[in-house]
């Protein structure tokens, strides 16, 4: 399954007895690495957006803070 390029963005596939996975690059996730939560720049004021896991973080600029950078 590997042969056809099934994952998106860089990411990589591995094989999984007779199915596969996608090893995703950051921000992308999903079974395809299709998703990236980064894409519509969820954070305010000059934040940078980067993944946490399964969710996005914002890396606040002084003197902002917030879940998006918007206090």
């Amino acid at each position: 399954p590997c042969t056809e390029g099934p994952c998106q963005n860089g990411g990589a596939c591995v094989l999984t007895g007779y199915s596969f996975k996608c090893e995703c690059r950051n921000p992308y996730r999903g079974d395809f690495c299709e998703e990236d939560l980064c894409a519509n720049d969820p954070c305010y004021n000059g934040g940078t957006c980067e993944m946490d896991g399964e969710r996005y973080k914002c890396k606040c600029r002084f003197p902002y803070t917030g879940v998006n950078c918007e206090e």
